[in-house]
């Protein structure tokens, strides 16, 4: 049976919101004295942009293994597809920027 929480949407919400809140603490663990804004923008012209958010993808491997242990393959699938849908961005800015 199914738990309410097995769902490919509820593992795409949280592995977007987890390198999300990587990244925001990331931020505020060195760079609080310049706006968010700023960092981004400079990280971008110093092309180290997509490597922050490599980084920042590092805590979906946690929950992907977390949904796994609790019998959660749906769920875990979403956060395989939120790991894709980041490093296509990554592959984006590389190429873009």
């Amino acid at each position: 049976m199914r738990s309410r929480f097995d769902s490919i949407w509820i593992g795409l919400i949280v592995g977007i919101f987890v390198p999300a809140l990587a990244f925001v603490m990331f931020y505020f663990s060195s760079f609080t004295k310049v706006s968010l804004h700023y960092f981004i923008e400079y990280s971008a012209q110093l092309q180290a942009l997509p490597k922050i958010i490599s980084l920042c993808v590092v805590p979906n491997l946690g929950v992907f293994f977390l949904f796994m242990w609790r019998n959660h393959y749906y769920s875990a699938r979403g956060v395989i597809m939120a790991t894709v849908i980041m490093a296509l961005i990554v592959l984006g800015l590389k190429i873009f920027t």
